[in-house]
C-alpha cells in the first residue's frame, strides 16, 4: 500500500482547482464476462443544489459537473427518510424504513434486510466487494457483505491527531479508495466499491462545525451567497410550535441567527463540498488511470438534504424539500446517455434495484424501489408520480413525520399525543414552500384525498 501522506500529498498537486481536466475513458476491460464494476458514492448531509451542474453560483465542483455532463443527472430525487442510518440502510436494501427496521442510530440492520442488500448479493454472484468511509449504521457490517473493509463507525473527525492530524478525512478517504481500485487492476472479479463520505456533515457541537482541508480554507473569502427565500423570519413564524422549539432551531441559533454566521457557515459547507469534489476526481482519474472506467457504472448521491437556514432551521429530518432533495448522478459504462438530463421523481430505494440490474442479478420480492436504468435508456419512460416519506425516529424535540409529495402536491403530518398537525404546500406556485395551505376551506377535497394516499402508502411500504 502507499503511504497515506504522499499519496494525498501527489494527488492533491495533480488535481489542482486550476487544472481539473476532462476525465480520459478508457478500453473495455477483457476480464469481466459483461459484468460491469460498480462504484457508489454517497455524500453526507449534501444538498442536491450545492452543484455548479445544478446552477449554484458559488460552490465550485468541477469533477461532479464533469460526471453529470459524462452521466445522466437526475433532478427530482428524493430519500424517503431524511436521517443518516435510515437513508443508508435504505440505498443498501432498496426499502423504507418501515421495512428495513432501522430509525435510528442504535439498531443495527436486522437480518432480513441484510439479506438483500446489493453488497452481499453482488459478492455471493461473484464480486469483489469494498467499503471506505462512514458506516453509519449501528453495530458492524453484515457478515458476507465485504472482502475489503476500510470502514468507520460514528461521526468521525475531520482532523485527527490518531489518523494524522493535517490530513483532512475527505482526503484520506480519496486516497484509500484510490488504493483500492489500482489494487483491483487486473482483478479477475468485477468489483463492487462503496465509498461513503462523511463531508459535507457538521462536525456537531465544535466550535468550527465545518472544517475543510486547510488548504481550501482561503476558497470562497470574496463569496456572496445569495440569501434563499425560505430563510425569513416569516418562513420560521409559520411552523408549529414544536418545529419552532425544536432540536433544528438549536442548530440555527449556533449556525445561521446572524448575516455573518450564516456566510460563514454556508462557505465553509461550500469549501468541504469542493473537497469532496476533489476526491471524487481523484478517484475518477484511478478509474481512467487503471483502464476500468469505461467498465464501470458510478453513482454518486447523498444520504439526505439539509437545511441552510431555511424556515428558521438547520439541520434536516422534516418532509420539506431542503431537507429530503438530494443529488444523484450515474455514470454509465463507455459513458451511454451522456449529458442526459431526468426530471422523474426517483428515491434513495431505487439504488439497490438499479446496482443489481447492472449486475444481471433480479432483485429480492422485498425490494420496494425500481431500477433507474430504463430511464437512463428510454426517453418516453416515466418515473413515479408520488413517493411516501417517513420519519419515525424517536428523539426528543425531533418531531415524528410522515406524508406524500406528488409533482404538485406535498401534504405532511406530525403525530403526537395531541392529535396529529397537518401542512399542505403546492408546489407549482409555492415552491419554498412557504403558505401552508391545510386550513384552506376550498382545498378540503385535496387535503382528505392526500390523507388517504398518506394512509394507503404507508401501509404499502410495511
Amino acid at each position: 500500500m502507499i503511504r497515506r501522506r504522499s499519496l494525498i500529498r501527489g494527488l492533491t498537486a495533480g488535481a489542482a482547482l486550476g487544472a481539473l481536466g476532462e476525465f480520459v475513458p478508457a478500453g473495455w476491460s477483457a476480464n469481466r464476462r459483461g459484468r460491469p464494476n460498480i462504484l457508489v458514492i454517497v455524500a453526507d448531509d449534501m444538498r442536491w443544489d450545492a452543484l455548479g451542474a445544478a446552477g449554484n453560483p458559488v460552490v465550485r465542483t468541477p469533477h461532479l459537473d464533469t460526471f453529470a455532463r459524462d452521466g445522466v443527472m437526475f433532478e427530482n430525487a428524493f430519500v424517503t427518510t431524511s436521517i443518516c442510518p435510515t437513508s443508508r440502510a435504505s440505498i443498501f436494501t432498496g426499502q423504507y424504513a418501515a421495512r428495513h427496521g432501522v430509525p435510528d442510530f442504535a439498531t443495527p440492520l436486522p437480518a432480513p434486510a441484510a439479506s438483500t442488500g446489493y453488497p452481499g448479493l453482488l459478492r455471493a454472484a461473484g464480486y469483489r466487494t469494498g467499503f471506505v468511509g462512514k458506516w453509519g449504521l449501528a453495530g458492524a457490517p453484515p457478515g458476507g457483505w465485504f472482502d475489503d473493509w476500510l470502514g468507520f463507525s460514528g461521526q468521525g473527525a475531520y482532523f485527527d491527531a490518531a489518523r494524522d492530524g493535517d490530513i483532512h478525512l475527505t482526503d484520506y478517504l480519496g486516497g484509500q479508495t484510490v488504493d483500492l481500485l489500482r489494487g483491483y487492476k487486473g482483478e479477475e472479479k468485477p468489483f463492487c466499491l462503496s465509498l461513503s463520505f462523511k463531508a459535507p456533515h457538521a462536525q456537531d457541537d465544535d466550535d468550527d462545525e465545518y472544517p475543510p482541508p486547510r488548504d481550501l480554507a482561503p476558497l470562497y473569502a470574496n463569496a456572496s451567497p445569495a440569501r434563499p427565500p425560505g430563510a425569513t423570519v416569516a418562513a420560521y413564524e409559520a411552523l408549529p410550535a414544536f418545529l419552532k422549539d425544536s432540536v433544528g432551531r438549536d442548530r440555527w441559533q449556533k449556525r445561521f441567527a446572524t448575516p455573518e454566521q450564516w456566510r460563514r457557515t454556508v462557505l465553509q459547507y461550500y469549501r468541504l463540498v469542493t473537497g469532496l469534489d476533489r476526491a471524487v476526481g481523484w478517484v475518477m482519474s484511478a478509474l481512467a488511470e487503471t483502464g476500468q472506467l469505461a467498465n464501470t457504472l458510478v453513482v454518486f448521491t447523498s444520504d439526505n438534504g439539509l437545511f441552510l437556514g431555511e424556515h428558521g432551521l438547520a439541520g434536516k429530518w422534516w418532509m420539506f424539500e431542503e431537507s429530503i432533495r438530494v443529488p444523484l448522478i450515474l455514470r454509465l459504462p463507455d459513458a451511454r446517455a451522456a449529458g442526459t438530463r431526468r426530471g422523474d421523481m426517483v428515491l434513495n430505494i431505487d439504488l439497490q434495484p438499479t446496482i443489481l440490474e447492472a449486475a444481471g442479478l433480479t432483485p429480492p420480492q422485498a425490494t420496494q424501489g425500481r431500477s433507474l436504468l430504463e430511464l437512463t435508456q428510454d426517453a418516453n419512460s416515466a418515473g413515479r408520480r408520488a413517493f411516501y416519506y417517513e420519519h419515525s425516529y424517536d428523539m426528543d424535540r425531533i418531531a415524528k413525520s410522515e406524508g406524500v409529495r406528488t409533482g404538485r402536491w406535498k401534504y405532511m403530518r406530525f403525530p403526537d399525543s395531541n392529535g396529529c398537525t397537518e401542512m399542505l404546500f403546492d408546489l407549482r406556485s409555492d415552491r419554498h414552500e412557504l403558505r401552508d395551505l391545510s386550513q384552506d376551506p376550498a382545498l378540503a377535497e385535496r387535503l382528505a384525498a392526500l390523507r388517504a394516499m398518506t394512509d394507503r402508502l404507508a401501509r404499502a411500504a410495511r
